[in-house]
């Protein structure tokens, strides 16, 4: 999500309204562990070649002040097409701060984060001594994310100037990217305008929510990274029960 002023300033306003409606709700009664099962590749009968799933997931009935409140666990296989258990969490995390966007319907600047199934296959961060297994690029203050929806480097990494001040930058005075992973969304192809900059990182589980990412306290976030591995293949799959249902998680 481009952080440009007039957009940080929109979604202030709207934390603020969503941040004064109460506390987190309790969503173990409405994601139990069968909302997460049936949301994962099915045993035997998916296409999905990946052994481990991130599971991100809101209550299909929670009013619009609730929607950025989300429950994370990650399953594996111990073979393809086999049977899921979880091996980490649930833990709470938020996404966007308007919830889930409906699946094909995630927009440029909507602070909405994308359903679907997406894969994870790089991490980036400012900790050099971090030792992830999949591949980790330590960020300096050339790297950033290109979201401008006309340009032709729409949602991908890119480096720039350092002297420019214009962009948002994946190198941060703050610990937001200190570890994170790149959410595989619109990059192969990019479709222009259809979001960009999809990140697991650090956020406040009861926060106001991101611009369209995935957040996580920060020991939870880094056992769920320190988890990921590139021989499992790793997905994420994300969004409402009822909308992965429906889609079968795509």
């Amino acid at each position: 999500m481009r952080r440009t002023f007039v957009r940080a300033l929109a979604l202030v306003s709207f934390a603020f309204l969503v941040g004064c409606a109460g506390q987190r709700p309790d969503l173990s009664a409405k994601l139990g562990d069968a909302a997460f099962a049936e949301v994962l590749p099915r045993a035997g009968g998916d296409s999905a070649p990946t052994r481990q799933v991130v599971v991100v997931l809101a209550s299909d009935d929670a009013p619009p002040e609730e929607s950025r409140f989300v429950m994370v666990a990650v399953y594996e296989a111990s073979e393809v097409g086999g049977p899921f258990s979880r091996v980490l969490g649930p833990f709470p995390g938020v996404v966007g701060a308007r919830g889930f966007a409906s699946p094909g319907e995630k927009r440029e600047g909507d602070t909405m984060s994308p359903t679907g199934r997406f894969t994870i296959t790089e991490l980036f961060g400012a900790d050099p001594d971090f030792r992830p297994k999949l591949p980790y690029k330590l960020v300096t203050e050339e790297d950033v994310w290109s979201e401008d929806p006309i340009s032709p480097m729409y949602n991908q990494w890119i480096r720039v100037d350092p002297s420019r001040t214009d962009l948002d930058r994946l190198k941060r005075e703050d610990d937001l990217y200190r570890h994170a992973a790149v959410i595989d969304y619109n990059r192969w192809p990019v479709v222009p305008g259809a979001g960009s900059a999809i990140f697991m990182h650090k956020a406040e589980p009861d926060g106001a929510g991101t611009l369209g990412c995935v957040g996580l306290s920060t020991g939870d976030l880094d056992a769920v990274l320190l988890r990921l591995d590139p021989a499992m293949k790793p997905t994420i799959v994300m969004g409402r029960p009822r909308d992965l249902v429906a889609t079968g998680g795509r």
